[in-house]
């Protein structure tokens, strides 16, 4: 192996939300952590190059975005997505979530309704009730150990004049990597009924041997006409505390929106080492991306297997992409799952609740982490059940 996945990391004391807010959220600082989505790998050496090379400089002041920004995001999107993205269709954003309120800001209205299809990112459900839109829940539909979009639900509402749906895909809790025909199928019913789309594809590189990724706004001009993408190469390269994001908007009228937007809450420029560190990873990061997706496919097949043998009772909704796996345990007789983990395993996850009544029973393990690391907490988890 070229890069060292499996080498443990002391992150602890370096402001990480995820290991120094343990105290705070589990009550412990003694839990082992597996709840934020940021990876326990260092970023790619093309990364940590560039970032050294320009800090070296030591002048950080006001910076552009260069074309070789742009052209890098350009480039992998078209070599790793068969997406032909057009300058002229890029803005930016201090992350993905500023973008979601960016978007529903610039082409909804206080009161509209936006669908929203839990168990999802958190985060969703706030973007539409801080901008003082109508929150419409179109639940997923679990069949047979995989999600669906319940497109009855969603035509019902489209019919009723929801204005724009936020899709996330692939999918943050559940893995799903929606398929072609169910993207077409979406936005033939927004196309029908006048809505837009806003879609989250942050996790976009991070997708497995069962599935490939396929950005809804690449499938065809009137959808792209309709959409707004946003994706980042935080996910991907591990960057998420430089808050950069790329939004690709093909329609000029949605794309003014969006800027006005923007501007209205006063982002006018980037982060100087997150132009850097994205535009390193966009151009030479691909061999380190291309070693990390077996590790982690790795990883959750041996956390499948784990639970298997180890943990009867639970079940792990297979991941078709993104590094957090969505575990079942509906059939283990305990009133709070969450605590119980916290409390007898010491081991902190995300509680299901968290992503809508849906993910009741439910919570969100994050194995984008040294195998050795993860097998540790597994155990400890097998061991607390078995004492139950």
């Amino acid at each position: 192996m070229k890069y060292p996945f499996d080498k443990i990391i002391d992150r602890s004391g370096t402001h990480s939300v995820k290991w120094d807010m343990r105290s705070e959220v589990f009550g412990s600082d003694k839990v082992l952590p597996f709840w934020v989505a940021d990876m326990e790998f260092l970023s790619p050496p093309a990364v940590q190059r560039a970032l050294q090379q320009r800090i070296k400089h030591n002048c950080f002041g006001y910076t552009l975005m260069p074309e070789s920004y742009w052209q890098s995001f350009a480039s992998w999107a078209e070599k790793r997505h068969l997406w032909k993205v057009e300058r002229e269709s890029l803005q930016f954003s201090p992350g993905v979530i500023p973008a979601l309120d960016f978007a529903i800001q610039s082409i909804t209205k206080p009161g509209d309704g936006v669908i929203i299809q839990p168990p999802v990112y958190h985060p969703f459900y706030n973007v539409v009730k801080r901008n003082r839109r109508k929150l419409l829940l179109n639940p997923l539909r679990l069949d047979e150990g995989q999600y669906h979009m319940d497109f009855e639900g969603l035509e019902n509402y489209l019919k009723a004049g929801a204005k724009a749906i936020i899709l996330c895909n692939p999918h943050n809790p559940v893995g799903r990597v929606y398929t072609k025909q169910e993207l077409e199928t979406l936005g033939e019913y927004c196309l029908h009924y006048g809505a837009k789309i806003v879609s989250d594809e942050i996790h976009w590189d991070i997708v497995y041997s069962e599935g490939v990724h396929v950005p809804v706004s690449a499938l065809d001009k009137d959808l792209a006409d309709i959409t707004i993408t946003a994706t980042s190469p935080g996910k991907t390269f591990n960057l998420q505390g430089f808050n950069t994001a790329f939004v690709v908007i093909p329609n000029k009228k949605l794309r003014q929106g969006f800027e006005r937007a923007r501007h209205r809450n006063g982002i006018f420029m980037n982060n100087v080492l997150g132009i850097t560190a994205s535009e390193a990873a966009y151009t030479e990061g691909e061999d380190w991306l291309d070693e990390l997706l077996p590790y982690l496919e790795s990883n959750y097949r041996k956390l499948q297997n784990f639970i298997r043998m180890e943990m009867p009772g639970v079940e792990l909704i297979q991941p078709e992409g993104t590094y957090v796996a969505w575990l079942d345990f509906r059939m283990v007789p305990v009133e709070d799952i969450h605590r119980f983990m916290i409390e007898k395993a010491g081991v902190g996850m995300n509680n299901g609740l968290e992503f809508g009544e849906e993910g009741r029973g439910f919570l969100r393990f994050n194995f984008a982490a040294p195998w050795p690391m993860i097998e540790k907490a597994l155990r400890q988890m097998a061991a607390a059940l078995k004492s139950i």
